[in-house]
């Protein structure tokens, strides 16, 4: 964040009772996702959250509850879909830089090829 940012977003954070609570809320989510901290730290975020008063953390709460099991699976678990989906990104960057140029031998010998 840039420093004249900062002094801003000090200033709102102060002035502003909702956009105190909706920094706070970003924060402890992102604290979650960093640590990993698994499915009851998410549900007591997801209940304050539903409490705040803020629509769209309402929302995106009862967005999550929708999909638990998989957003629980995705922040407490190691594994990771980024390997794949960098694979998938390069494939597809790669075929539209060779639109029109060549046919599926060549795409094939510079996916494998790298």
């Amino acid at each position: 964040i840039p420093r004249h940012a900062t002094g801003t977003l000090s200033a709102r954070i102060h002035e502003d009772p909702t956009y105190r609570l909706a920094w706070t809320l970003t924060r402890h989510f992102q604290t979650l996702v960093i640590h990993r901290c698994g499915a009851a730290a998410l549900a007591a975020w997801c209940r304050a959250a539903e409490a705040s008063g803020v629509p769209a953390f309402q929302r995106f709460a009862e967005t999550l509850r929708a999909d638990w099991d998989a957003v629980v699976a995705g922040i407490s678990l190691p594994w990771s879909q980024g390997p794949v989906e960098g694979l998938n990104n390069r494939t597809k960057t790669l075929k539209r830089m060779m639109y029109g140029r060549a046919r599926l031998p060549l795409l094939s010998a510079r996916i494998l090829h790298r």
